[in-house]
């Protein structure tokens, strides 16, 4: 901000152009005014890419064993929740999330055989003979299942809506793991609000005898909703 010494025109104050004059303890001072921000509608998909994306990783983040799992990842952030952010930024594309991002970073890589979401009924058929597998799946151990509904079928619906949920088990099946889930009762609004939904799927479990968590990779599937 710049003084005025002994103006020829008289007092000033108020605009000019892209000048803004005050008077503070009988002097007078001149500052330029701050550009505006405009929002476009360039910027529209960005602002809807991050609120995706910090909508998922809050979601996922306030899951303790999730949140341990991210937090020992070596992706290169300060935190679980930044790590998140980070992550999933770099596999959504605008506006929506995809099935490239994950609730658990990497892990042991799953095969399944039945992936199906119809009328609110989820139905996961998981190979399970391999050792790796087995890993997970041999003691105590949880799943977990993130459904994300996108595509509105009203303007006045939010864009996107999260659900996480988690179920524990003693032990699997010797041949296939297989996991049927009714979530009719649970999100009933959102199976009749919008069109679209990805169900991310994960298995979490400990190394025998220790608390160190061991976990599968994510897979993820997109259905159209009726």
């Amino acid at each position: 901000m710049a003084r005025l010494n002994n103006s020829v025109i008289g007092e000033i104050s108020g605009k000019m152009g892209n000048l803004v004059v005050r008077k503070m303890n009988g002097q007078e001072f001149v500052s330029q005014r701050p550009v505006k921000y405009r929002k476009t509608k360039k910027k529209v998909p960005d602002r809807q890419k991050m609120q995706s994306a910090v909508q998922f990783s809050r979601t996922v983040n306030n899951s303790e064993k999730l949140k341990l799992i991210w937090g020992k990842s070596k992706i290169k952030a300060t935190n679980s929740y930044h790590k998140l952010i980070k992550h999933t930024l770099e596999n959504a594309e605008p506006g929506n999330l995809t099935i490239k991002n994950k609730i658990t970073p990497g892990g042991i890589s799953l095969s399944s055989s039945e992936f199906l979401f119809d009328n609110g009924k989820l139905n996961i058929t998981i190979a399970n003979r391999d050792k790796e597998t087995r890993s997970i799946t041999g003691n105590n151990f949880s799943v977990y299942i993130l459904f994300y509904f996108y595509e509105p079928i009203v303007k006045r619906i939010e864009n996107s809506s999260l659900k996480l949920i988690s179920k524990d088990f003693d032990a699997s099946a010797e041949n296939n793991f297989r996991f049927n889930y009714d979530a009719a009762k649970l999100i009933p609004k959102m199976l009749k609000n919008y069109k679209k939904c990805i169900v991310y799927f994960a298995i979490v479990g400990n190394k025998p005898n220790t608390k160190t968590p061991v976990y599968s990779d994510t897979i993820a599937k997109e259905f159209i909703l009726e």
